[in-house]
C-alpha cells in the first residue's frame, strides 16, 4: 500500500494511489516529514524528534528518538560484510538499518525501527541535514573506506559514514568526513543514489554529483 504523511501527524493510506483514506490517530500530533517501509515495518519521522512505527500502516506507535529537533531525512540502508561482501555476519559487519537525519546534524540509527540511538558526530559544522540515502555498497574487500549512508543539508553540508576499525557488536561510525567538496552555501534537500553515484539537489536548480568509487583516505 501507499502512504503519505504531513501536518498534525496525518497519515493517509491508499491501495491504488488514487483513493486515499486518513488512518486517524497516528500516535503523534507533530508534523510528519518522511515515511519509509522496510524490514516488515513502516517508519515515519517528523518535527520535535517524532518517530512512529506501524506493522500495517494503520496502527501506529510512538518511539523515543532521544532528540527534540526536527527529523526529515529517512532511509533504510543495506548491511554489509567487510571481508566477503555478503550478508552481514560478525565480527566485521554492519547490519542493515534505518537512518534518520535532521536538525543540527542529528543522525539516528536503528536496526528494527523501534529502538534508536544517535550516530554522532556526522559533520564538524553541525549543519542541518535534510536528506539521507544508502550507498548501496555490499563489497568492500578492496576498500579501506567503508560507508553505508550519505546525508546532505544546509550550507552545502555533505557527510558520509565511515568505519576505520571494527569490533564485535553493532557498528556505528567512529568517524565521518565529507564525501565531496561542495563549494556552495545553498541548502540541499534531495538525495538519490544511482549506480555508483549520489546526486544531491538543492536551491536554484543546483545538482551536485559524488562518486562512491573514489578512494577516500581512511
Amino acid at each position: 500500500q501507499y502512504l503519505a504523511v504531513g501536518d498534525n501527524g496525518t497519515v493517509l493510506a491508499s491501495e491504488d494511489a488514487a483513493t486515499w483514506t486518513n488512518v486517524g490517530q497516528s500516535a503523534t500530533a507533530n508534523r510528519l516529514n518522511n515515511v519509509v517501509y522496510a524490514a516488515g515495518i513502516y517508519v515515519a519521522v517528523g518535527e520535535g524528534g517524532a518517530i512512529i512505527t506501524s506493522p500495517d500502516g494503520l496502527n501506529w506507535t510512538a518511539r523515543s528518538s532521544g532528540v527534540t529537533g526536527w527529523l526529515r531525512g529517512l532511509a533504510y540502508v543495506n548491511g554489509f560484510d567487510y571481508n566477503t561482501g555478503s550478508a552481514p555476519s560478525e565480527p566485521e559487519s554492519q547490519p542493515a538499518r534505518f537512518i534518520a537525519a535532521g536538525e543540527g546534524g542529528s543522525v539516528l540509527g536503528s536496526t528494527d525501527g523501534i529502538t534508536w540511538s544517535q550516530v554522532f558526530p556526522v559533520n564538524g559544522s553541525g549543519g542541518d541535514l535534510e536528506a539521507v540515502t544508502g550507498t548501496g555498497h555490499s563489497d568492500f574487500t578492496d576498500f579501506d573506506f567503508i560507508s553505508d549512508f550519505v546525508a546532505v543539508g544546509d550550507s552545502g553540508t555533505a557527510s558520509i559514514s565511515e568505519w576505520t576499525e571494527f569490533g564485535t557488536a553493532i557498528h556505528l561510525p567512529r568517524e565521518t568526513q565529507n564525501i565531496a567538496s561542495i563549494n556552495t552555501s545553498i541548502q540541499f534537500s534531495g538525495l538519490v543514489r544511482s549506480g555508483e553515484n549520489v546526486f544531491a539537489t538543492g536551491e536554484n536548480g543546483t545538482i551536485e554529483v559524488a562518486s562512491l568509487t573514489t578512494s577516500y583516505p581512511g
